[in-house]
């Protein structure tokens, strides 16, 4: 412990420069509050200046200060003097409190700061991604649609040929054979054509519904008609019931019939031979129309369950296709307010639901989003 008056002399000629002037308000404060703590000072030696962090207390007329290069070696200092002389450093005890608190805030709110910083970085980096991933989700559908528009005509044009041929060697069963082959070839490329179409068109939110009356045992028989020549070729049978007294709602018949027509030509892609794909249409208790597709395959695979109605999706074997139809008929029902799942069916293969309300928006149109 220092007299006062000498403390005022020794500690301020030890300093240089506006230290100087910071020993003589360190001064003045530990007199008036009866402690300091975490003074920065710089002090003159023969080895040169140093930068010191300072505590004190004051009492009967004495002062004393402790000094070190880390603050942090305060701390047990002042420890050690509250449980030597606990009368002289109350004051000190609650400056170190109050100091370790504002660095414990200082700390915290720099951590807030670099987490703030780091999400803003995130949230332009998420942003800018996005943007590309849109540019490109873009492209692509663009460039779909315009590689199905060049495809569609030359098609069209080859499916007329491949029909006058047919007719005209309708006596040579060999031809006929070879015609009927290639009819099925440019059919079944002009509905993947037709798929891309449409998928582009749901993935960019263009492709609209036309609602209008219809009746879902119409839409199912000609869905059928389409897919038949394809399983009578592998030896599928087709069947349909009809448990409804109305089959009749609201809704694009020519989507219907496509989306109808997928779930169809699935089930028989993954019948076997010599097997049979139910169609059957109902009415709920909710007034829904209901039409189940069952085949006699091996089920959906766990690993396909999440993602079997996801585009370009399909499962593995002959009977995999691109993995359009699924996702199209599943956007299909959506615009129209229904629902598709898939199930498997005990002791046969899948079967895939449809469930479509009674709407009441006769005549107007609808887009399908994703």
């Amino acid at each position: 412990m220092v007299p006062d008056d000498d403390t005022a002399v020794l500690l301020p000629a030890l300093c240089t420069g506006e230290g100087s002037i910071r020993c003589f308000q360190m001064l003045d404060e530990v007199r008036t509050e009866s402690a300091v703590f975490g003074w920065l000072i710089e002090l003159s030696a023969p080895s040169g200046s140093h930068t010191l962090h300072f505590a004190g207390v004051h009492a009967d007329d004495e002062t004393l200060f402790v000094a070190t290069e880390d603050i942090e070696e305060i701390t047990p200092f002042a420890d050690e003097l509250m449980r030597v002389n606990n009368e002289h450093v109350n004051s000190l005890r609650r400056l170190v409190k109050e100091r370790s608190a504002d660095l414990g805030a200082d700390a915290l709110h720099s951590q807030m700061s670099d987490l703030n910083n780091a999400n803003t970085m995130l949230q332009r980096d998420l942003a800018r991604q996005r943007a590309e991933l849109e540019a490109v989700l873009a492209w692509k559908n663009e460039l779909f649609g315009m590689l199905a528009h060049d495809l569609r005509n030359p098609l069209a044009a080859a499916q007329m040929l491949a029909t006058f041929v047919h007719e005209e060697v309708a006596d040579n069963a060999d031809l006929v054979t070879i015609v009927e082959e290639l009819q099925l070839c440019t059919s079944t490329a002009s509905s993947l054509v037709d798929g891309v179409l449409d998928l582009s068109a749901v993935e960019a939110g263009t492709l609209v519904l036309h609602l209008a009356p219809c009746d879902m045992a119409t839409i199912a028989t000609g869905a059928i008609g389409v897919e038949r020549p394809i399983a009578d070729r592998a030896g599928v049978a087709i069947t349909m019931t009809s448990a409804a007294a109305s089959c009749q709602l609201t809704g694009d018949e020519l989507k219907l019939r496509r989306l109808l027509g997928n779930l169809i030509g699935n089930a028989v892609k993954h019948s076997p031979s010599g097997g049979t794909v139910e169609v059957a249409i109902d009415r709920s208790t909710d007034n829904e129309v209901v039409v189940a597709v069952v085949d006699e395959g091996d089920g959906i695979p766990e690993q396909l369950r999440d993602v079997l109605f996801d585009p370009f999706r399909s499962g593995k074997g002959s009977a995999a296709g691109v993995g359009l139809g699924l996702a199209i008929a599943s956007r299909i029902a959506t615009g129209h307010g229904g629902t598709l799942v898939a199930l498997n069916e005990p002791g046969k293969g899948a079967r895939f639901e449809l469930r479509l309300p009674e709407s009441s928006s006769v005549g107007q149109a609808a887009a399908i989003t994703r």
